[in-house]
């Protein structure tokens, strides 16, 4: 676990990247966009029935470390994981 704010935003900025976590931030946008009122079309690709989960617990992590570290940048990635 990251102890100095420097080492905790370098952490915050490698799980934000492209890819990490199985291309968690981009699975969650794909689905956004065809996603209406929580549902999908009945021609959506598979979606995990988990993703809302995975994204949301993982933005309270980044968000807790934030908090943590009192980093702004931890708060926009909270944002993004909360809309995707």
């Amino acid at each position: 676990m990251p102890t100095t704010p420097e080492a905790i935003a370098a952490d915050i900025a490698e799980a934000a990247t492209a890819g990490f976590r199985g291309n968690l931030i981009a699975r969650g946008q794909a689905r956004a966009i065809i996603w209406r009122d929580g549902v999908l079309p009945p021609d959506a690709p598979g979606f995990a029935a988990q993703l809302s989960y995975d994204l949301h617990s993982y933005g309270y992590a980044l968000l807790g470390l934030a908090q943590l570290a009192q980093l702004e940048v931890g708060f926009r990635y909270f944002r993004g994981f909360c809309t995707a």
